[in-house]
């Protein structure tokens, strides 16, 4: 067979066999690890490709970008990068992968530096390079359980309204509470409830949660912590 007539399948499946490792060149300092860079990936990758006439081409979507806060306050961008890696032979023939690029930098760096490990990632994974990291298997966790939303009903038991015959409790226990606040949140919340529409026999349990949210609030706002 010519080297024309090889498929873009038969030319990876050679050059796999032409990949065996690549060492943990490079030096995180500051976290105190070794890593595998984009650079010792490429100078063991691509002398193969060159050799077996294989063409890459990255094509990232758009990133996810967000920012945090360091410990030590500096500003970070972190990016969330798809991209998708297409192997292409001489003849036009071709073979995509997906992989997710992430990382997180102070500068302007960090889409090239997501980028960089999204082709990193993509290249160890498609040639079934060894990398000598721990099993995902070896380690796990157990997550917290997540905050229970407070529910209308929750707020109606606790207050110890049990039926819809205690609205008008409800709207009396609760307009009490209002009064007490000082002049600007007992204000706001007057028109709150005019706006509502909210009477002893209306008050849905629903709408009492809300105003007593809106109540604690307001108590949680007063620095002196006592009504005017």
């Amino acid at each position: 067979m010519s080297d024309t007539e090889r498929t873009i399948h038969e030319r990876m499946a050679d050059a796999m066999s032409s990949i065996q490792s690549v060492s943990k060149s490079d030096r995180n300092e500051s976290q105190n690890f070794s890593f595998r860079g984009i650079d010792a990936v490429l100078n063991t990758v691509g002398p193969v490709l060159r050799e077996h006439r294989i063409i890459v081409l990255p094509i990232a979507d758009p990133p996810i970008l967000s920012t945090y806060q360091t410990r030590n306050g500096a500003t970070m961008t972190h990016a969330v990068l798809p991209v998708t890696i297409r192997f292409c032979g001489p003849a036009g023939d071709e073979v995509e992968c997906r992989v997710i690029g992430e990382a997180a930098d102070a500068g302007d760096k960090v889409l090239s530096k997501a980028h960089s490990v999204a082709l990193r990632i993509a290249l160890l994974q498609v040639f079934a390079i060894p990398t000598d990291e721990p099993d995902p298997d070896s380690q796990s966790h157990e997550r917290a359980a997540a905050p229970v939303a407070k529910t209308a009903d929750d707020w109606a038991v606790e207050r110890g309204f049990t039926d819809a015959s205690e609205q008008s409790e409800r709207f009396t226990s609760l307009a009490a509470e209002s009064k007490a606040l000082p002049d600007d949140p007992r204000a706001e919340l007057a028109a709150w409830v005019k706006a509502k529409e909210i009477k002893g026999q209306t008050l849905t349990a629903d709408l009492a949660l809300q105003w007593s949210n809106r109540v604690d609030e307001a108590k949680a706002s007063d620095p002196e912590g006592e009504p005017s």
